[in-house]
């Protein structure tokens, strides 16, 4: 299946190439803060510096972890919606859903690999040039030089390529399985992501005003409040259109 996989690559360049972009746009995000926490573990670096290198390097990379799975996610869902056709004949065909879960996820996992590959070097470049940024406000010291190390290149390839298998496993399970397990398995996820948006946003109350990391939690609680909105919605909607006069 994964040979399968690579040969429709060829068949469909257009929805290839999207798909590669969002893998390489969010490979690059990655790697570039992510290269922070590389250059904050060099030997001779102040605490200071590091502190202010591994705190954005954090929040931000976090950030851009979910971003990178939602990009990935949406690109891969249209793609997979567009070949209900294509799936439906290898249903017919003789085919599991097992054995196009894995030729779908093939694909996805190829065309990460290539996409997390190709952003190394503007996330050299990114890193490099917000570090300068870093330094001409006074945050890290002119003495720190810059590091592109293993946390940098093993996150990127690692979140892209995870994100991409999740997000075309997640995608072909819409297309293969049936409407009303899907819609048990939408319900449990809005149900999950309230709760830990609403846990999240409300851990708020045990910090104080001086902590660092006030900010992550609520900000990760309101990301999760808005799927565990999101992914009810069009059902709520469709129910509200239908009953307007």
């Amino acid at each position: 299946m994964f040979a399968l996989a690579l040969r429709s690559l060829r068949q469909r360049p257009g929805r290839a190439t999207a798909t590669l972009l969002s893998a390489f746009l969010g490979a690059a995000v990655v790697m570039t803060f992510n290269s922070l926490h590389d250059t904050g573990a060099r030997p001779g670096v102040d605490s200071v510096s590091a502190e202010s290198l591994s705190t954005a390097a954090g929040v931000v990379g976090g950030y851009g972890t979910l971003l990178v799975f939602f990009a990935i996610a949406s690109t891969l869902t249209v793609n997979v919606r567009q070949r209900g056709a294509e799936m439906e004949l290898l249903r017919c065909s003789g085919a599991t859903p097992a054995q196009i879960s894995q030729m779908v996820v093939g694909e996805a996992v190829a065309i990460a690999l290539v996409g997390a590959v190709l952003a190394i070097g503007p996330a050299m470049l990114g890193g490099r040039a917000l570090l300068g940024v870093f330094q001409d406000s006074g945050q890290v010291a002119r003495s720190v030089d810059y590091s592109f190390g293993p946390v940098a290149l093993g996150s990127g390839i690692a979140i892209t390529v995870s994100a991409a298998a999740g997000a075309a496993f997640l995608a072909v399970r819409r297309v293969t399985l049936r409407r009303r397990a899907q819609g048990r398995a939408r319900t449990l996820l809005a149900y999950a992501a309230l709760l830990a948006g609403g846990a999240a946003v409300s851990s708020t109350f045990a910090f104080s005003a001086e902590d660092a990391a006030l900010m992550a939690p609520p900000a990760y609680g309101a990301i999760l409040l808005s799927v565990g909105c999101a992914l009810p919605a069009p059902r709520l909607l469709g129910g509200c259109w239908t009953g307007c006069p």
